[in-house]
């Protein structure tokens, strides 16, 4: 789909359930903690914003020439926002492809726009900005279009201590240093979709994929997956949805762990520009690996708190904090601990060029027993990039570098981990 709306490939991402899929990778085992944070910052940041507040961003860029950023801007927003109250935005997205001379997607755009709520003053703006067009008839509520999100990627990643990012190191005497950096090939893919019913409400659906495969250096490969479907409402100020979730985890070419329960949400809109989320998840996770006296097998438990803002001109960011709760069958394995978390992503040049940042803290505290001293781990990631579109095929190149590390207290017994990362990845992304 070489057209305009792919230029706002930045506002896309994976989304919810990738989420998920970073939550399981942290729960896990230590070492594959943060393999990839920034993917639940990126879905987070692309779910920001209201409709007034991104037609203000929109126009105050079409006003100063940047019609490339407005319709990136717009389509970010068409993309994170199913319901009806985005028919303002979809209404405007409509001119600025006109202005751009991208005639054919301006029809496929009008063609989701209801007849029978689009005024007249609204029709006249069109007309102005795409000429002659035939008014769009009225929308049964029973037959609304559907969201379809898809994002393919492909690349290299370095990591300064590849080892240690799949496996933890005994802090003991004598023990051999095994840290060693190395070269990966990463992948990743991602379908996330949104199908109306009656009303405001909407079934959602997703799966996403990710892999990592060494090049040189040391010799794991892990993979992940995850799979989403739910029931969702939008109104005018405030959404919620639930549904389940399943998600399975691999390392060395072996299973790992398994996990299946429920997800919810609670959205409320703040002001024009943000909104603020509350959201949910209980999980049963099955590990590949347990003995009568070592076993993880339990629950999940997870709720985050978060603002997500859009102050204009294509500018998202997202600021939250979350509770975790693990319980296991070996009472000491289960865990309580607290994450902090932000992230901004901006255009920076008018082609859609954009950079993007990301943080994320979370702290640990396992289970106390009898004679088993407390244990206590600190993880801290950090991620810059930068990312370049190749014209408005949907392709862009990301560049991004990356600094991990976590701490843990003398009880644990494990070597703390520090390293630095890099990653060149192509990127497409399309949809409707």
């Amino acid at each position: 789909m070489g057209d305009m709306m792919n230029n706002g490939f930045f506002f896309r991402s994976l989304r919810a359930s990738v989420i998920g899929g970073t939550l399981l990778v942290a729960a896990v085992g230590p070492a594959l903690a943060q393999s990839s944070p920034e993917t639940e910052i990126d879905a987070l940041i692309d779910s920001s914003a209201s409709p007034a507040g991104t037609l203000a961003a929109a126009r105050g860029q079409a006003d100063a020439g940047d019609l490339l950023g407005a319709a990136a801007t717009l389509e970010g927003a068409l993309l994170a926002e199913p319901s009806d109250e985005s028919a303002d935005v979809r209404r405007y997205y409509i001119t600025i492809l006109c202005r751009l001379d991208d005639r054919q997607r301006a029809g496929v755009e009008l063609a989701k726009l209801d007849g029978a709520t689009l005024s007249d003053t609204g029709w006249a703006e069109i007309q102005q900005a795409c000429g002659a067009l035939p008014r769009p008839a009225a929308i049964d509520g029973n037959h609304r279009p559907s969201r379809l999100s898809v994002e393919l990627s492909t690349g290299i990643a370095y990591n300064s201590d590849a080892y240690g990012a799949v496996a933890n190191q005994f802090d003991l005497p004598g023990a051999i240093d095994l840290s060693d950096d190395g070269l990966s090939f990463t992948a990743s893919a991602s379908i996330d979709g949104h199908a109306p019913l009656g009303g405001n409400g909407h079934v959602y659906y997703g799966l996403a994929a990710q892999t990592n495969n060494p090049i040189s250096g040391p010799g794991f490969d892990y993979q992940f997956g995850s799979a989403w479907l739910g029931y969702g409402y939008q109104g005018e100020a405030i959404g919620a949805s639930f549904g389940g979730v399943l998600r399975h985890g691999r390392i060395a070419g072996s299973p790992y762990v398994t996990e299946y329960g429920g997800q919810a949400e609670l959205t409320a809109r703040v002001a024009e520009t943000g909104r603020v989320a509350l959201r949910g998840e209980a999980v049963k996770q099955d590990y590949n690996f347990a003995l009568p006296a070592y076993s993880r097998d339990g629950g999940r438990y997870d709720l985050a708190l978060e603002y997500q803002g859009r102050p204009g001109t294509g500018t998202s960011y997202v600021v939250g904090a979350a509770y975790e709760l693990k319980d296991a069958d070996t009472h000491v394995l289960g865990y309580r601990g607290f994450r902090g978390y932000l992230g901004l992503r901006t255009p920076i040049v008018a082609n859609g060029t954009y950079a993007a940042l990301s943080a994320i803290v979370r702290h640990v505290n396992y289970r106390n027993a009898p004679l088993i001293p407390d244990r206590i781990e600190t993880r801290y990631f950090a991620r810059g990039a930068i990312g370049v579109p190749i014209g408005d095929s949907g392709f862009a190149i990301e560049g991004a570098a990356s600094y991990t590390r976590r701490n843990y207290n003398a009880a644990s017994l494990i070597r703390d981990y520090d390293s630095v990362g890099a990653e060149l990845r192509l990127i497409y992304n399309f949809g409707h």
